[in-house]
């Protein structure tokens, strides 16, 4: 039996060593966006200041007064799509505009964002709403630059990642001594080793769950399969303001209730939630749709409210689709939930790469060793 556990140990560390050295130059890149996406905000806020310079004293204003300030930005041939309003101050309203025509050299249209002064309407920037770093971070960590083949192999480098975690938690185990030995600082003489012990037991349990939220998301029909739900197009962008589902057109010409009106009706049902955007009627579609924050750890309210009619009805049930697909997202990428597993997301993408060069020092050694062993055996 020790010679069976001895050669199954062995077995697992081989597995666990060449996972960690052949895929780190991927896997700590891959980390460390995951990290960045954390922090789009500061990003932001550093790469384009003018689009946080918001008034900070008096009440918000009007949702037509808004709408009118992006509409003029955006130009004749936008359409307003939808407004993301602020959870907390210092925050601006973001507006998304969509293209009324199709380009013409056919592809998916390009998306226009405006941030506008909550208090006094007034435009703050324009332009696309994800550049720079946080583009870079966002297409690297998603689908490592190369779409759409790209979010495979993001999903198949999770599973190397899973059985990667899983194993750690087995090789981390003593062999003698018990639970104890294994949570001391000093396991071994080796700054390295040590490093690698204890930073791998912090991040295990984590890591896997972000493995295997990973693959959950890179494999989109494989997971509704196993959900038993049928295969369904994603509604895009925050607050599913994905420029409407009616495709290109400017819908109705003129909705019969004003946005602030549709957002009145969608609040009876919420009276105590915030709302965090709302969506314009577009194509055949005649509901106006309002999203409200909910409680921490819960998916947001949503609310459709019939254009026509002012009728408003809650439609938690139907938002996001797949309430699993849903819930693998917002774990993987830490938001709705307690501040502390958001910061423990946050470390979990930098550990691959302290895990990934010390285990690689750690194979280096082992190899030295067995080699200089050989030569005097």
């Amino acid at each position: 039996m020790n010679v069976s556990m001895a050669g199954l140990r062995t077995f697992w560390l081989q597995v666990h060593s060449w996972l960690g050295i052949v895929l780190f130059v991927v896997l700590m890149p891959l980390g460390i966006t995951g990290s960045l996406l954390m922090l789009r905000e500061p990003i932001d806020r550093m790469s384009h200041p003018a689009r946080y310079a918001v008034s900070h004293d008096g009440p918000r204003a009007s949702l037509e007064a808004l709408a009118a300030s992006a509409r003029a930005a955006g130009g004749p041939d936008k359409r307003l799509s939808g407004l993301r309003l602020p959870d907390r101050a210092g925050r601006p309203v973001v507006a998304q505009l969509a293209p009324l025509k199709p380009p013409a050299g056919g592809g998916r249209p390009s998306q226009q964002s405006v941030w506008l002064d909550p208090v006094t309407a007034k435009v703050l920037d324009q332009g696309a709403g994800m550049t720079g770093l946080n583009r870079f971070a966002h297409d690297f960590h998603g689908q490592l630059l190369v779409p759409p083949m790209g979010r495979k192999i993001v999903g198949w480098l999770g599973w190397a990642m899973l059985i990667s975690s899983l194993t750690g938690i087995w090789l981390w185990w003593p062999r003698t001594g018990g639970l104890q030995k294994g949570l001391r600082w000093r396991r071994t003489v080796l700054l390295s080793a040590n490093l690698h012990h204890l930073g791998g037991l912090l991040v295990a349990i984590p890591l896997a769950l972000l493995s295997l939220t990973g693959i959950w998301i890179s494999f989109p029909d494989s997971a509704r399969a196993l959900t038993g739900r049928p295969v369904a197009a994603q509604r895009g962008g925050p607050g599913g303001m994905e420029g409407g589902r009616g495709g290109f057109g400017d819908g109705p010409p003129t909705p019969h209730l004003s946005a602030d009106q549709a957002l009145a009706a969608a609040q009876a049902l919420h009276p105590k939630d915030k709302p965090t955007s709302i969506t314009w009627p577009a194509g055949r579609r005649i509901q106006w749709r309002v999203q409200f924050a909910a409680g921490e750890g819960s998916p947001p309210q949503e609310v459709s409210v019939d254009d026509r009619s002012g009728g408003a009805r809650a439609e938690r049930a139907r938002q996001g689709g797949d309430p699993v697909a849903r819930f693998m997202r917002r774990l993987h990428e830490g938001e709705g939930f307690t501040p502390v597993w958001t910061v423990i997301v946050f470390l979990t993408g930098l550990m691959p790469t302290l895990l990934g060069l010390t285990g690689a020092w750690m194979f280096v050694r082992r190899k030295r060793v067995h080699a200089a062993s050989s030569r005097f055996a």
